[in-house]
């Protein structure tokens, strides 16, 4: 499994992915539109918030994640960053639906960030708490619940998850 970061010729698979029937119900709202309008920017060469990456398989484009770094003192992760850690936050989707029931999204997180992020110390993962699989999956690779919360971009009740490397 490899990973690059996205380029903005990739934008137009990742707005398909997002589209996919199996993506849409995680994927929505506020939340929709903030990554809508990075990707954007991203893809007019301007400032973005996120990393975009691709994951691919064999040479296959399967995979989209998103990464930015947590600050110390940003509200919603305040009481769970530790102080002085690199922390990051996580959002992870298998756009192909060749590739889903593969026992992929586990191995997406953890060789993501054995690649690209060596350096840091948390991460921070915040699926809808209707997600059941998705959530099994984070426990698997370590993270821990933190809390659940409102969040502002959705409707659906949120489950803050942290991962110390």
């Amino acid at each position: 499994m490899q990973f690059f970061k996205a380029k903005p010729s990739d934008v137009c698979l990742i707005e398909s992915w997002l589209k996919k029937e199996h993506v849409r119900p995680y994927f929505y709202g506020e939340g929709l539109k903030t990554t809508l309008k990075d990707l954007d920017q991203f893809a007019n060469l301007n400032e973005s918030i996120f990393i975009h990456w691709i994951a691919s398989l064999n040479n296959e484009k399967f995979g989209y994640l998103m990464t930015s770094l947590v600050e110390d003192g940003e509200p919603q992760f305040q009481k769970w960053k530790t102080p002085h850690n690199k922390a990051i936050t996580l959002d992870l989707l298998i756009g192909d639906e060749n590739f889903l029931g593969k026992g992929l999204g586990k191995d997406m997180i953890k060789k993501l960030l054995d690649q690209q992020f060596q350096d840091v110390d948390e991460v921070f993962i915040d699926p809808q708490v209707q997600n059941a699989k998705a959530i099994h999956i984070y426990k698997q690779v370590g993270f821990k619940v933190c809390e659940e919360f409102e969040a502002p971009w959705s409707e659906e009740k949120h489950i803050l998850m942290k991962l110390s490397l």
